[in-house]
């Protein structure tokens, strides 16, 4: 859902939870963060940015001749759902005892039609596939900007990307909130929550620039950054084990964790060899079946327990 972002969501299976049997563990999967072109690795960096600033362009066409730009006036005081501001909560409530565990798991540059969900003709995906007969799937969510940064200050606020301040502090590529933002981890820290991000500032999200804001726990993995396939198919690896591992522990309150998997991004070899072949395509889709892998071990678990 593009103005509510995560909170339209959250919205959505709250619906569902007093609809029918409470839920233990909320899963939320968001498929690519932005706009994906598949660009091979001699493209410059002018002629890859002008594609990005092509493709907002495109982005914001459609949203204007949908009419959704039209949406009602938000303000970056609250997060909001489709124009309804959330107001903050006034000093830090218990939540209560049977209030879900929220997970959240972002994916970059996954794009929705190389997946099996959207009938992909390689069966890219099989593990969300089976997994998403029993969930509830946004087919019609659609981004508000072509790069990462950008669509993450929607996603966490409910707000487009103009409308949310930037940290004095922020950098070209990081995420960036102003201090005093209202977002979704910081709703739900208010709320009674342990909010736990499984990220580091290598990937963007840098505490400087308040892009953990409302997030009481940070988890900096032992894998060395790095912008390679193998180095980031280690790292995303490392990431979904540490999120297990923080659902095992011992719950003093409900946690609402976040990590956000980079895999799938260019160079597109996380594996030595693609079981597709080695066009840019091919290894794009080798990395998308990886992380399929991958996140299939984590809900093993979760449907286990």
């Amino acid at each position: 859902p593009l103005t509510g972002g995560l909170v339209g969501a959250l919205v959505g299976l709250e619906g569902r939870r007093h609809a029918h049997a409470a839920i233990g563990t909320w899963l939320l999967l968001v498929l690519g963060t932005g706009v994906q072109l598949i660009t091979p690795a001699s493209m410059s960096q002018s002629v890859m940015v002008q594609r990005h600033t092509d493709a907002t362009r495109m982005v914001f066409d459609v949203l204007h001749s949908s009419g959704l730009t039209k949406a009602a006036t938000m303000q970056h005081a609250g997060t909001c759902h489709q124009g309804v501001v959330l107001g903050p909560i006034h000093g830090r409530q218990e939540a209560p005892s049977d209030a879900p565990d929220i997970v959240v798991i972002t994916i970059d540059a996954l794009r929705w039609d190389h997946t099996s969900l959207a009938g992909y003709e390689r069966d890219t995906t099989p593990r969300l596939s089976t997994w998403t007969k029993s969930a509830a799937v946004f087919s019609s969510a659609y981004t508000p900007a072509s790069s990462t940064r950008q669509t993450f200050r929607s996603l966490f606020t409910g707000l487009f990307p103009s409308q949310v301040p930037n940290s004095r502090r922020a950098t070209w590529w990081g995420v960036s909130f102003a201090p005093g933002q209202r977002t979704l981890a910081r709703y739900l820290s208010d709320a009674g929550y342990l909010t736990v991000s499984v990220n580091d500032a290598a990937e963007g999200f840098d505490r400087k620039t308040g892009a953990l804001q409302g997030f009481n726990k940070q988890r900096i993995g032992q894998t060395p950054g790095g912008s390679s396939g193998p180095e980031r198919a280690a790292r995303a690896t490392e990431q979904l084990d540490t999120v297990l591992e923080e659902l095992r522990a011992e719950r003093t309150a409900p946690r609402f964790i976040w990590t956000h998997i980079v895999a799938v991004h260019q160079p597109y070899s996380v594996d030595k060899k693609s079981p597709y072949g080695n066009s840019e395509i091919d290894r794009y889709d080798g990395a998308i079946r990886f992380v399929d892998r991958r996140l299939g071990r984590l809900l093993d678990v979760l449907q286990d327990e």
